[in-house]
């Protein structure tokens, strides 16, 4: 890996899983992120201690926004149910005492793609048992299977 790059993974909301190396300086970074999500303000959202899921903060906004449904799942299964998210989203380890960006582990990259691959499964699985589903109930159907305590199992 290139020094002076993090590690991360990119998830369109057509679920193309994507790694990426985005600069360490953090002004550089910020504009990186901005060109891999295709979005104009970026949103952290805190998944774990060494995780952390970067949001399109207007992915709602646009013309025709794309729910994410990898994204809403794997936020699901850390407990996260608050809101669905739409656009595509960046994974990379958590923020550093000095609020670097860290990167995802080798480890960390191959867990959180077949933890990507399982939700996509099941998103596909959905939506082709409900053909003409809407958006909402597909959140809710992901959100479902996926978070602990809500009736589905954390897998």
């Amino acid at each position: 890996m290139p020094e002076n790059t993090v590690r991360a993974l990119r998830v369109s909301p057509r679920g193309e899983l994507t790694d990426v190396l985005l600069p360490e300086d953090t002004r550089a970074q910020l504009a990186a992120m901005y060109r891999q999500m295709d979005c104009a303000l970026v949103e952290p959202v805190s998944l774990s201690e060494s995780l952390t899921m970067w949001c399109d903060e207007e992915g709602f906004l646009t013309a025709r926004p794309e729910v994410n449904l990898c994204a809403t799942g794997v936020a699901a299964r850390r407990g996260i149910t608050g809101q669905p998210y739409a656009g595509t989203v960046l994974f990379t380890g958590a923020a550093d005492e000095q609020g670097r960006t860290g990167e995802l582990s080798p480890h960390q990259a191959l867990a959180l793609r077949r933890e990507c691959e399982h939700v996509i499964r099941l998103a596909v699985t959905q939506r082709m048992a409900n053909p003409g589903s809407l958006p909402r109930d597909e959140v809710r159907s992901i959100q479902h299977e996926c978070a602990p305590g809500i009736g589905g199992v954390a897998r």
